[in-house]
């Protein structure tokens, strides 16, 4: 009976440490991507051209996806357009970069373009995360 009483509060504190969410261990490797891009606007086609420079800033190749969302906004920073891509990172070494092209026309508000931001998609409670190729690979 001591035995059991003793050994309680060690169980307490192993059950209280608990193994790390999958899904926050994901969300830290998302961050060590560091993520640039260069745009051009053609008024005449309502199409915009960029390319997405990302550097894998981590010690190993760990992800094999990355979400991000594209968006292009006005002068008043009101996203008119966005879209999602999913990049196949699992080429990129450590310290390595890789250049993704993408080529995509907007209809509407294409002349008002001031700002274009390509981002890590977001991946917060409110977001739709668990549908991300890198996230749909956890196991639980």
């Amino acid at each position: 009976m001591k035995l059991t009483i003793a050994l309680l509060p060690v169980c307490v504190f192993f059950l209280a440490c608990g193994k790390p969410d999958p899904y926050d261990e994901v969300r830290s490797l998302r961050r060590q991507f560091k993520i640039e891009i260069d745009f051009t606007v053609n008024n005449e086609k309502k199409e915009v051209v960029y390319e997405v420079k990302v550097q894998n800033l981590a010690s190993a190749k760990k992800l094999k996806d990355l979400t991000v969302e594209a968006k292009a906004m006005d002068s008043g920073e009101q996203v008119y357009w966005s879209k999602r891509h999913e990049l196949d990172v699992s080429g990129i070494g450590s310290y390595a970069t890789e250049t993704f092209q993408f080529r995509e026309v907007v209809e509407v508000g294409v002349e008002q373009l001031e700002y274009f931001s390509v981002d890590l998609a977001p991946d917060d409670a409110d977001s739709d995360f668990e549908s991300y190729k890198e996230f749909m690979r956890v196991v639980r």
